[in-house]
């Protein structure tokens, strides 16, 4: 979606459009890109930069590089469409209800990552390390 938007350039200054065209050149490095290194890239500011995210609806180049590696994600790794509810039919061979299961257990990883941000993750590993006592159950 968010590659979506900037591939379609609607209102973008000529600014705007390189700094879009130039992030969906080189969207495998853009995780790792700093919003110093993507204006100096772009030949433009900080500021520039930021009026940009919050033209595309985020609130600053954090939020958009979250957004945008979660977009590349979503790119290269689509949601199958297989149904939770029914994931197969009575009349599937076995390895048809092996592949359903499969590829419903790699899209609920998938759905769980996308969920995750890196404070969710901090305050799950703060919680678990203060914590007196933790409990596992399993069945086997």
């Amino acid at each position: 979606m968010l590659l979506t938007k900037m591939k379609n350039m609607v209102n973008f200054t000529s600014t705007e459009k390189e700094i879009a065209t130039f992030i969906i050149k080189n969207t495998d490095k853009m995780e790792h890109l700093t919003i110093q290194e993507l204006a100096k890239q772009t030949y433009s500011s900080h500021a520039t930069i930021i009026r940009f995210t919050r033209k595309l609806g985020l609130s600053g180049f954090r939020e958009f590089k979250i957004a945008l590696v979660k977009d590349i994600q979503n790119r290269e790794h689509p949601l199958s469409d297989v149904d939770p509810n029914t994931p197969f039919q009575a009349n599937d061979s076995l390895m048809d209800i092996s592949r359903e299961m499969m590829e419903l257990t790699q899209q609920t990883a998938r759905e769980s990552f996308q969920l995750l941000t890196e404070d969710v993750l901090q305050e799950a590993t703060s919680r678990l390390h203060s914590a007196d006592r933790i409990f596992f159950v399993c069945r086997g």
